[in-house]
């Protein structure tokens, strides 16, 4: 998982009632997606903070725009 002051991107393979403990222990938006065109240990393709972030070269569009839209950058 990437986590910043706005919310939490987890492994997609994380469940619903994981998601739910996510959101209820950090107080912040939580959901799922990838990194690096399907990588799903997020963590190991992306790093970032309140500010920005920076991905592996193969992420594709949409998991930068989900990244983005998750993490409020």
């Amino acid at each position: 998982a990437i986590m910043n002051k706005y919310g939490i991107l987890l492994n997609p393979r994380a469940t619903q009632d994981e998601i739910k403990v996510v959101k209820s222990i950090f107080k912040r938006d939580a959901g799922v997606g990838t990194v690096g065109f399907g990588l799903s240990f997020v963590r190991a393709g992306a790093v970032v903070n309140s500010y920005g972030a920076i991905v592996s070269s193969k992420t594709t569009g949409p998991e930068l725009m989900n990244l983005t839209s998750m993490l409020k950058l």
